[in-house]
């Protein structure tokens, strides 16, 4: 017996998980608040965190144009580059630099991408439509005289299969159709 439960005092040192709860409570407690989120500082004038906006700018330069809305209206601003307080255009044929654009003033930056994403959710909703009613059918005329054991299984494959073949042709004809996508701010 400890000298402790001699004494009558429960002895809740000896305990593994007890003593690993107070000291996991105790480290939380007494961490400095600057240890805990090292989050980089915001210097730029879009106010994002500078590894948020070092993926931004990494977006916004592989873009042949980007489409620009603010309170000078909306822009598209040809072979861009993002600092950390404008958005420039590059260089016309003649020298002369391309507009300008405070981010301060910067309410939306989109990017051109293809539609693959639409495409395939589109081709799976028809697939699985189409799917579902081809599964149905042909489970129930091949299966009218009771020789299946499984008649939803069927339908199910044949639905799995269109809706996925769907999707798949759905993304490779969405791919080549243009569309803008937002890149700031983000969702």
């Amino acid at each position: 017996m400890t000298p402790a439960a001699q004494r009558g005092v429960p002895d809740i040192g000896t305990d593994p998980l007890h003593t690993r709860l107070v000291l996991l409570l105790a480290t939380a407690l007494l961490t400095p608040p600057a240890m805990l989120a090292q989050v980089p500082p915001m210097r730029n004038a879009l106010g994002l965190d500078s590894l948020t906006f070092t993926e931004l700018q990494a977006v916004v330069g592989s873009q042949d144009s980007v489409r620009v809305r603010g309170t000078f209206g909306q822009v598209v601003i040809r072979t861009p580059t993002l600092t950390t307080d404008s958005l420039l255009a590059a260089t016309d044929n003649a020298g002369m630099p391309g507009p300008r654009l405070g981010l301060s003033d910067v309410t939306r930056i989109q990017v051109r991408g293809g539609a693959s994403g639409t495409g395939a959710l589109v081709g799976a909703g028809v697939g699985f439509a189409g799917g579902l009613a081809a599964g149905l059918g042909l489970s129930a005329s091949l299966c009218s005289d009771g020789g299946c054991s499984n008649e939803a299984g069927g339908a199910a494959v044949i639905t799995l299969g269109s809706t996925a073949a769907g999707a798949l042709i759905g993304a490779l004809l969405g791919a080549p159709l243009k569309k803008w996508h937002t890149v700031y701010p983000t969702r």
